[in-house]
Formats: C-alpha cells, sequence, structure tokens
C-alpha cells in the first residue's frame, strides 16, 4: 500500500467525493438515490444485532453535568432542527440519567433519506437504547455541501446542550452519501470535539480521493463497512480500508468472529475495522453490536 499524501484535500474541500474519482463515470442522481431506501438485514443477518445489550458496554463514567442544567428526558423521542433547518431526530434510553454523560451515536441518511426513514430501515434504535446509547438520526446532507456539513458536524453541541452527552464518545455513522459526510466533517475538521470512532457504510471516498486527502492527526479509529456487490460505490471499502489502515500506521489483520477484519497496532490505539457484507449498496450490514463494542473501546480526549 503506498502511503496517501500530505497534501491538502483540495478535492475533499469541494467534496464531491465520487465525482472526484477518475476510475469511472460518477454515479447519476438516481443511483446516488438508490442508498436512500435501506434494506434491513434478514434474520440470519441480523442475529447478532439482538444481543446488542451484552455487547460489552463501557460503563466507566467521568462525564457528569450539574442537576437541571439538561432538560432533556429519558426515554425521549423529540424531533429538532438547527438554526439552518436541518431536521433531526434523537433517541434516548428509558434508564438515561441527566447526571451521568451518555454515549452518543450519530447517523446520517443516504441521499434522499430522511431521519425516519433510516431510523426505520435499519433498526438500530432499540439496540442503540439497550446498549446505553442515545442516538440521533439526521437528514440527508450531501458530502458536497459544505455549508450543510459543518451544521450537521454541530449536532452533538446542540443535542448535549438539553442531554447530558459525554463528548469523549460521540460516534458517527451513516450510509452512502451519509457515510461521505463523515469524510467531509473529518477530512475538513469541522466537528470540534472530534468524534472518538466512525463507522462509515457504502461512502462514496474513492481510492483517488483519498489519494488527496492528508491523514488525520491525531490518528481515528474507523470501522469501514462495505458490501462486495456495491455496484455504486463498487471496492471503494478496500481503497478505503487500505487508506485508513496506512494513516494509522496498522499492524497485520485479524479475522474476527463477526467476519470483519480488525487492524491492530495501530498509531495511537486507533484501530481499523473492514467488515465487508454480501449484497448491495442499500443492504444495511446489522452489525450492530459489532459496531457498538468497537465505538465504546474508542474514546477521545475533549479539549
Amino acid at each position: 500500500m503506498s502511503s496517501p499524501s500530505s497534501g491538502p484535500a483540495s478535492c475533499l474541500l469541494s467534496i464531491a467525493l465520487a465525482a472526484c474519482s477518475t476510475t469511472g463515470t460518477s454515479p447519476t442522481p438516481t443511483e446516488r438515490d438508490a442508498g436512500a431506501s435501506i434494506e434491513a438485514p434478514g434474520a440470519a443477518d441480523g442475529a447478532q444485532a439482538n444481543d446488542a445489550g451484552g455487547s460489552g458496554t463501557n460503563n466507566t463514567v467521568n462525564i457528569r453535568c450539574e442537576a437541571g442544567s439538561r432538560p432533556g428526558a429519558a426515554a425521549a423521542s423529540e424531533d429538532s432542527t438547527t438554526d439552518a433547518g436541518l431536521h433531526f431526530s434523537v433517541r434516548t434510553p428509558g434508564d438515561y440519567d441527566p447526571l451521568v454523560g451518555s454515549p452518543l451515536i450519530v447517523m446520517f441518511a443516504p441521499s434522499g433519506g430522511t431521519a425516519e426513514a433510516i431510523e426505520t430501515s435499519t433498526k438500530l434504535t432499540p439496540d442503540a437504547l439497550g446498549a446505553g446509547f442515545v442516538i440521533a438520526y439526521v437528514d440527508t446532507v450531501s458530502p458536497a455541501n459544505i455549508a450543510g456539513a459543518k451544521d450537521a458536524a454541530g449536532i452533538p453541541a446542540r443535542i448535549a446542550e438539553r442531554w447530558c452527552i459525554d463528548r469523549e464518545r460521540v460516534y458517527l455513522t451513516g450510509s452512502s452519501d451519509g457515510g461521505g459526510l463523515i469524510y467531509t466533517i473529518l477530512l475538513n475538521h469541522y466537528m470540534t470535539p472530534e468524534p472518538a470512532a466512525v463507522a462509515p457504510f457504502a461512502a462514496g471516498a474513492s481510492k483517488n480521493t483519498l489519494a488527496k486527502a492528508s491523514c488525520l492527526a491525531p490518528p481515528m479509529p474507523v470501522m469501514v463497512m462495505h458490501n462486495s456487490g456495491d455496484t455504486v460505490f463498487p471496492r471503494y471499502g478496500q481503497a478505503a480500508r487500505d487508506w485508513w489502515v496506512t494513516c494509522n500506521g496498522c499492524g497485520e489483520p485479524e479475522s474476527l468472529a463477526d467476519g470483519c477484519l480488525a487492524y491492530r497496532d495501530c498509531a495511537g490505539g486507533a484501530d481499523v475495522h473492514y467488515c465487508e457484507g454480501e449484497g448491495g449498496h442499500g443492504r444495511w450490514p446489522g452489525l450492530h453490536a459489532s459496531m457498538f463494542e468497537f465505538f465504546l473501546s474508542q474514546t477521545r480526549t475533549a479539549p
């Protein structure tokens, strides 16, 4: 694997992630919209997700909030909008404690998708709440929309105004353009503090695009999820895996029971997991317990 360029991420600053690739034509709007309807895994594929409550949740809590400082309720399901009008939904566990910092997952919808649609199609909420996360879903934002990406990057801070959130345990996931949005946010450092770990699925970050990007410092733990039958962004997951492994200076991979590869001995403990599932671009992998365990193995010191 060749080392990525250390030059400015000029292509990513304008970020048309797929369009930056010279290996093929850019997906049409119809192809991009294919990710908006996520196919949930079948019963066999989703079996692991049912065990999410026992996924090894890290119960060590260092962050506490003052009594009365966070008005958000336990077992809440609230819809909100940013000042720019970006819609997002927040779900909180029944045992949420307003005095104790909770870990937060933010999920970005694919092209043309809504917070409601991505929540319904992935069936992520019950497992996330059972594992102790507050979880938020965000309406679609194009990776090329810089103003939108900055707005989306501020959502964890907005949530932390209403609920007691441990800002050292904020995690991002997203599908298709939602996964590409994660790259826009990370490579342009739009989120402060930065997330502790990310898990993009079916993202349109090509080999040529990533070659123009600078590695993150400190390195970012990442769980790359991409299906082998993805014809919208074919083999983009493999290219992303190679870029992250090189950037994070990881060792040889280890096969995991969930079928993923774990690259360990990475700089700063920023491990890379690569999960290549079956199916096409819109088939959500359903690796909920694995994703939760990966997330909670990582924290990031807030400035």
